[in-house]
């Protein structure tokens, strides 16, 4: 069988993991680093891609570009294409209404584009792993961000096929965290609720996810970029900087080089802290010809970094519970990104969800790379065997509103149910029961969609009439709703007591 491979491109690093003969490993790089950074350098004679890139930053930051996936599909008008200018120090400007970096290579000024930087980035990794790996990589599956647009997976497709690559399927990153554990793989009727807890260099994302029969559903996913791990290294220079300051009398954040020199240092010491109890911090010619020598513990580390890490553990009990789950519910918890193996996080995630295992056995940074090999590895094992993957059967149709209900009575009082979730396959059918007072006469059932963006929409309304003693004395209304594939919702509403029903038909949009 062919070697099979995935790749995972983040706004700060990449990993590309490779299964063969049944063995999965991640590449290590010509530096022996199992990540590679997602940076790329124009110099006076050559393209740069890694480690070397990332290092020379503050020497060439005009022409070294980093977090190109940030504008990966995007227009040049987008709020997020904005923001990242006024960041980078790279000129971002409009081409046919796209962003493109505009950087100076063998003296001259030269336009590229988001695509060409990833594609420069994952040709860096395909020669890598043809390299180390002894075999021809050529087909791979990518990982996306949960929040990823059609136009940005067009993007990461195009750049793919642009550094030789055949792209057999893109896959959420959190849908690969579950994949690297073979969550729902190895005990397919077991059902669980799993949390994906992603913590990368630019965003946190957060999702639920409901396991059953080896299926993922996506109960709730939530994006935040205003915590991440580069604000975390940030703090950690800004308290850094504050004892060179202490120590030498000058203040050395009015140079950008020096932050930059500084801001490197200090990223290595929060993966060491990950490790270890303490870190040296060493910076030859800091600022001013000085030498800089700084020893940082891990409780010194936690401590600056407190807040944002409590911040990050709170969105992530959030999130369960816009699922209406409580907390014990979640079974296990899949960490990704590298700050995600910051262990005072993790000792936070461990007392917010006490009956959870929290998975950390693979490298958090490694493991949507190892999930999305194993994905090309199930798609080629397929081919292999005859068995042809279409699109349809692959493809499930889920909605994109929560369906909600709100059940009334004469007696004025009112009881408001999610009955089906947003994400949720088709098709559906959920079953719902609800008490009646004693005086109802008649009950009023209001069925709506409800989205995040579009608020609550009205589909119809059911109304049972002229309930009779017994369905007062049984006090219970049952309802079904049979989602369908076609989009069409039948609604049926019946008297427990009698036996009165009413049905109701939404047609599909």
């Amino acid at each position: 069988m062919a070697a099979s491979i995935g790749i995972h491109v983040g706004g700060t690093t990449a990993c590309l993991a490779l299964e063969k003969d049944g063995k999965i490993d991640v590449i290590a790089n010509d530096l022996g680093d199992r990540t590679t950074p997602a940076v790329v350098a124009f110099s006076e004679n050559e393209k740069v891609v890694g480690l070397a890139a990332k290092q020379g930053q503050f020497r060439n930051a005009a022409n070294t570009i980093s977090g190109a996936t940030n504008l990966l599909g995007k227009s040049y008008s987008d709020l997020i294409v904005e923001a990242e200018r006024k960041e980078s120090q790279v000129t971002i400007a409009e081409q046919d209404s796209c962003p493109v970096y505009q950087v100076e290579w063998k003296n001259k000024e030269m336009t590229v584009s988001p695509e060409e930087v990833i594609s420069m980035i994952l040709l860096k990794l395909k020669e890598t792993a043809e390299h180390q790996g002894g075999c021809t990589v050529k087909e791979v599956v990518l990982t996306l961000p949960v929040d990823a647009t059609t136009d940005f997976e067009k993007s990461l497709r195009s750049a793919a096929e642009e550094a030789g690559f055949d792209v057999l399927r893109c896959i959420s990153e959190h849908a690969a965290g579950a994949l690297a554990y073979d969550l729902g793989q190895t005990s397919p009727k077991q059902t669980s609720h799993v949390l994906i807890f992603k913590l990368g260099g630019r965003s946190l994302s957060v999702s639920v996810l409901h396991i059953q029969g080896g299926v993922y559903q996506t109960l709730a996913t939530q994006v935040h970029t205003n915590v991440n791990g580069n604000l975390i290294t940030n703090q950690l220079v800004k308290v850094t900087a504050e004892d060179f300051k202490r120590q030498w009398k000058a203040d050395l954040t009015e140079n950008k080089r020096a932050v930059a020199k500084l801001r490197n240092a200090c990223e290595n010491c929060k993966h060491i802290l990950s490790r270890l109890n303490s870190s040296h911090l060493s910076v030859d010619s800091l600022y001013d010809g000085i030498d800089f020598d700084n020893n940082i513990s891990r409780a010194k580390f936690e401590a600056v970094a407190n807040s944002t890490l409590q911040q990050c553990a709170g969105y992530a009990e959030e999130v369960v519970k816009t699922c209406q789950l409580d907390p014990k519910d979640i079974c296990q918890v899949v960490l990704m990104g590298g700050s995600a193996s910051i262990p005072k996080l993790q000792q936070l995630l461990k007392d917010r969800f006490p009956t959870a295992n929290i998975l950390n056995s693979i490298p958090p940074e490694e493991v949507a790379a190892i999930g999305a090999a194993k994905e090309a590895s199930i798609i080629l094992s397929c081919h292999d065997e005859g068995i042809s993957l279409n699109e349809e059967d692959v493809n499930m149709p889920a909605l994109s509103q929560d369906i909600i209900v709100k059940v009334c009575d004469e007696s004025g009082t009112e009881q408001v149910f999610t009955v089906i979730q947003r994400g949720a396959y088709l098709p559906v059918k959920r079953h719902q029961t609800f008490r009646i007072s004693s005086e109802a006469q008649s009950v009023s059932v209001l069925i709506s969609a409800s989205s995040p963006t579009d608020g609550a929409q009205p589909l119809g309304k059911v109304v049972l009439r002229n309930l009779e003693e017994a369905d007062i004395e049984n006090g219970h209304i049952s309802t079904t709703f049979h989602f369908k594939r076609d989009g069409s919702l039948d609604v049926t509403c019946t008297a427990d007591g009698s036996g009165k029903q009413e049905t109701l038909m939404i047609e599909g949009s």
